[in-house]
């Protein structure tokens, strides 16, 4: 054995950690000396720090005291939780242990020796000290009351368990046959929250959704709509929005393999940039990678549609009209001159009721999109105003039953969305 690679465990005796031949090293994600010892990614945020280090260091009989030969920081976002620096603690250790163990291996690793420190080693922080981060930060721990959750969950299997979805939707269907279109953001593993949905939650969707609905693209949908036929009984579309490079990477590569359509909507001013949605500056504490032009062209060669989010995703409610006919205009200019193609879909920024106005609606009209999309809920019917076609948001957040829930508009958000309707 050549050299050994410690993550995570106690400290080891020398007739342990000398066995291979060129030592050990251990990845230990906090600077040293001044954040040895656990967890990762607490302390930093507890003092109020800007960066939290990564170490790989050589294993000695002390905690954390070996000499250094590689390391990286990370930056601390004002919104990072414990839990979210972790994620970027791990992915920033892994890419410096592989450079690590590479400069060993070729006989070029610098080994750097601890300076003496009178830093204490780090230890389990207490429940006050967590609750004093909580509060210092405003963040929650991201869950729902127990309670809620419970009788929602109560609620769906009923309504699942006795056959009342069913009826419901059998009515729909014969009746009042209308499509749901699901709008989606992002797909990946590291961030958490209500625009983003993990890789193996959104596989679970498309089964789902698959085995009980007719999925449509939507040039189809949008074709019945306008000879005014009846629409496929229950059925389903899907979008995304935005400019996030993991749904090309990790969302449209399940799609393609179950055969079903999608279209996404690009703000094309983030395309082939590093910049950075506004939505996600106040309140992401990733840094998510945007789509490059080669990868919009990719989408379109793996069955997807693509249309327009604007150039820089404007609230179309609030901006002048000048500011909204440029966007709208030119983001269509943009994405047709990357596609050689015809861009006559649009979706608009935010996608609540003020957020739009007749004015810009006219705009877009004129500017040759043939239908706009929302995201204030709702379903697509036969009558529907092809430029004002609503789409139920969804996320990582939704199990399969609460989405199931929400494309037969059983579920308590939908209820929700009735009654303000109605008022």
């Amino acid at each position: 054995m050549d050299l050994g690679v410690v993550l995570g465990t106690r400290i080891l005796k020398r007739s342990t950690f000398s066995v291979p031949r060129l030592g050990s090293v251990n990845l230990h994600k906090g600077k040293v000396p001044e954040y040895r010892g656990q967890p990762a990614g607490f302390w930093e945020i507890f003092d109020g720090q800007a960066e939290a280090g990564i170490t790989v260091h050589f294993v000695d009989e002390g905690l954390d005291t070996g000499d250094v030969v590689g390391e990286a920081v990370v930056g601390i976002h004002r919104k990072d939780t414990p839990e979210t620096l972790r994620r970027k603690l791990d992915a920033c250790g892994a890419e410096l242990l592989a450079k690590s163990v590479k400069q060993i291996a070729e006989g070029c690793a610098a080994r750097q020796p601890q300076a003496k420190s009178a830093h204490k080693a780090r230890t389990s922080p207490t429940r006050r000290e967590r609750l004093q981060v909580a509060r210092k930060q405003g963040f929650s721990t991201g869950q729902h009351s127990p309670i809620r959750h419970i009788l929602k969950t109560l609620y769906y299997l009923f309504l699942y368990h006795f056959g009342i979805y069913r009826s419901v939707s059998a009515v729909h269907r014969r009746f009042s046959p209308q499509a749901c279109i699901l709008l989606y953001h992002r797909v990946n593993n590291f961030s958490r929250d209500p625009l983003t949905t993990n890789v193996r939650r959104f596989a679970e969707h498309l089964a789902m959704i698959r085995s009980l609905y007719p999925v449509v693209s939507t040039s189809q949908l949008l074709e019945q709509l306008r000879n005014s036929q009846e629409l496929p009984a229950g059925a389903v579309a899907i979008h995304f929005d935005d400019c996030y490079r993991d749904v090309y990477i990790n969302a449209a590569p399940i799609l393609s393999r179950q055969e079903m359509p999608a279209c996404v909507f690009v703000s094309s001013g983030y395309v082939d940039t590093d910049r950075v949605f506004q939505h996600d500056l106040e309140k992401c504490p990733f840094q998510l990678e945007n789509l490059r032009m080669e990868e919009v062209v990719g989408l379109v060669r793996k069955g997807m549609e693509v249309g327009a989010h604007t150039v820089n995703h404007v609230d179309l409610g609030q901006v002048s009209l000048d500011r909204a006919i440029t966007e709208l205009t030119q983001s269509k200019h943009d994405l047709e001159a990357i596609l050689e193609r015809p861009v006559n879909l649009v979706s608009f920024p935010y996608g609540r009721k003020k957020n739009i106005r007749p004015e810009v609606v006219e705009v877009a009209r004129q500017a040759g999109y043939s239908a706009m999309f929302s995201a204030h809920g709702g379903f697509v019917e036969k009558s529907a105003d092809l430029f004002d076609l609503p789409r139920v948001a969804v996320s990582g957040e939704h199990r399969p039953l609460d989405l199931l829930m929400e494309i037969e508009g059983l579920s308590l958000a939908a209820w929700k969305n009735r009654w303000i309707t109605s008022e």
